[in-house]
């Protein structure tokens, strides 16, 4: 049996913080951590954030992968205040939003950095999103 990728040890400065604000994510959230585990771009930290959830998947999730960072906000901050309580621990040069629903691809950090070098003017990237039930369907440009 192959052990399944782990995330990688968070360095000091890395490049990349990925931030997940996780409400009542159950297995999907498990999901999100294994595409971000599988990633080919390795210079990242992650910063989970739970909104109070009460189904214990922020918990199950950061106790499985020791290089996650889990922030308990203790109330349903919403969106956007849980991104910015995230924002003031991250150390990446890059914040990265990804959605406790959203699998990554493993070359999604990857590429969003090769296009970040193409662009240095570009101060926001977003990622185009496929239908997980039918990938031949978009189901949103960032």
């Amino acid at each position: 049996m192959v052990a399944a990728p782990s995330l990688p040890k968070p360095p000091a400065s890395p490049a990349v913080s990925v931030v997940i604000v996780a409400y009542q994510s159950g297995a999907l959230l498990a999901e999100a951590i294994a595409g971000l585990a599988a990633q080919t771009f390795r210079d990242f930290e992650v910063i989970l954030v739970d909104n109070a959830s009460t189904d214990g998947a922020p918990q199950a999730v950061a106790k499985a992968h020791a290089g996650l960072k889990l922030i308990e906000a203790g109330a349903n901050l919403g969106f956007a205040a849980a991104n910015n309580l995230a924002a003031r621990t991250a150390k990446g040069r890059w914040p990265a939003l990804l959605n406790p629903d959203a699998t990554p691809e493993p070359e999604w950090l990857a590429e969003l950095l090769a296009a970040a070098a193409r662009r240095p003017d570009a101060r926001c990237l977003t990622s185009l999103q496929l239908d997980a039930a039918d990938p031949t369907r978009l189901d949103g440009a960032g």
